[in-house]
């Protein structure tokens, strides 16, 4: 074979060789990157890995992306694990709303104790966050009435202020224990039924709330003025379900009037007829047991002591008071007196003498005045009149 031939065949398996060796390098499964330069995975068929041999320093990687998938998987490794990287918020318990309420009394008039009621002008008023009028809603427990007059509403940071002018008539429960020199304890009580206390709780403005202490019924006295707040507990729910059957505990506030009586003349008035039938008990012993006029003047006095009880009675409105315990003494000591005369007229007709008649009159009126002044210091001991 010639030579030129020679090159020309080594040529070719040259050109060849190149051809497949190009062709070779597209498909090698250890290169990382396709002719466009992206990057390509390539797994076996048989399930194997693939090892990339290839140099990092010959090799561009993006160390970005690379930190980027480092942190996204630190930060799901927690969640893998089933632990909670953001547990949700909840929101904390709130208590029962908090209303201020507060009173101030200009005056305490037409103290009547045989009805057991006083009456007093006044102005009440509410400080709240959320609750419009509570005052509208509030009961008077022990009101006979409430008359409204003037009503005001503002609006103070953040706060819905509202007061109210009115009158009321009030009860309450006398206690002549005491009597003439008691001392009563005025009340205004008032709660809150619409919502329970566990959602409105009402709390004594005390530093705002007060009374008048110039207009005090004449012979009384102010002692103190209080408010607190009290908690109502009813067997009934009051139509609220939610507090489950017959129970229910409700907000409210108490107000109370201390008060002294300082002025006896109403007792002088009530016991002046009492005292004058004593007088005349004490008189009837020193009159003859024959006369007549002295068992008539026995029965008007009993009947004098019967109709001032009554009187009395009216007045105070209850019974076992000082009083009455006098009209009843009264009323004793008179019937001991009708006994004793008629004794003694039915020893003037068994021969007894005229002289020693009297003289037992005398004697027993004496004794029976006596006695009944020690039992009327007695009623009255540790007392000043």
């Amino acid at each position: 074979m010639k030579k030129s031939n020679l090159y020309l065949l080594a040529l070719a398996f040259f050109l060849l060789g190149s051809v497949a060796l190009l062709a070779s390098s597209d498909l090698d499964p250890h290169s990382m990157q396709d002719r466009s330069g992206q990057n390509v995975n390539v797994t076996p068929s048989n399930g194997g890995s693939l090892k990339n041999e290839t140099n990092d320093s010959k090799m561009p990687v993006n160390k970005n992306a690379a930190d980027g998938k480092k942190n996204q998987k630190v930060n799901e490794a927690p969640a893998e694990n089933g632990a909670e990287t953001n547990p949700p918020e909840v929101p904390e318990a709130t208590g029962p709303e908090s209303v201020t309420i507060g009173l101030y009394l200009f005056n305490i008039r037409d103290v009547n104790s045989g009805k057991g009621t006083f009456t007093s002008d006044f102005c009440i008023w509410s400080q709240a966050p959320n609750i419009d009028n509570i005052i509208g809603e509030l009961q008077f427990a022990n009101a006979d009435r409430i008359v409204w007059s003037v009503e005001g509403k503002s609006q103070v940071n953040g706060l819905e202020c509202v007061k109210r002018s009115g009158t009321g008539v009030f009860r309450m429960n006398w206690d002549f224990k005491n009597y003439p020199y008691d001392g009563q304890k005025l009340k205004i009580l008032m709660n809150y039924t619409v919502k329970d206390a566990s959602k409105v709780v009402l709390n004594p403005d005390e530093e705002s709330s007060g009374i008048s202490m110039e207009n005090i019924p004449s012979g009384w006295e102010l002692k103190g003025f209080n408010m607190e707040p009290v908690q109502l507990v009813y067997d009934s729910n009051l139509g609220d379900p939610n507090l489950g059957a017959a129970h229910g505990e409700f907000s409210g506030i108490e107000i109370s009037i201390d008060i002294e009586r300082k002025d006896s003349a109403e007792y002088w008035m009530m016991t002046l007829i009492a005292y004058a039938t004593a007088f005349m008990f004490m008189v009837s012993f020193f009159i003859d047991s024959t006369n007549t006029s002295r068992l008539g003047m026995l029965a008007a006095a009993f009947i004098a002591c019967v109709i001032s009880l009554r009187t009395s009675l009216s007045v105070l409105g209850v019974f076992g008071t000082s009083v009455d315990r006098l009209h009843l003494v009264v009323m004793g000591y008179i019937i001991f007196a009708v006994i004793c005369t008629a004794i003694l007229s039915y020893l003037v007709h068994h021969n007894v003498s005229a002289k020693m008649i009297r003289f037992y009159s005398m004697v027993l009126g004496l004794l029976t005045s006596a006695s009944f002044f020690i039992v009327i210091w007695f009623m009255h001991a540790g007392r000043h009149f």
